[in-house]
């Protein structure tokens, strides 16, 4: 998008045979990338709905989120 922001998109599904359970998310967030001390930190946020499950305990609805830091070498 500019100055370090981007749009994102990693929903990882689950698909089971044997066992009948199958999950399909779909997901788009959004991340910026900036310096943070002497390393690069990259955050970001990414909602995802499900557009497909079948099984007991599977979400309809998560949020997935991370903090990656990436450290200079010495």
């Amino acid at each position: 998008i500019g100055k370090g922001w981007y749009f994102r998109s990693t929903p990882l599904s689950i698909l089971d045979f044997q066992n009948d359970v199958y999950l399909v998310p779909f997901g788009l967030g959004v991340g910026k990338v900036f310096p943070l001390g002497g390393s690069v930190a990259n955050v970001f946020v990414e909602p995802q709905m499900s557009v497909y499950h079948k099984g007991s305990g599977l979400p309809s609805f998560q949020v997935f989120f991370g903090l990656n830091l990436q450290f200079p070498k010495k």
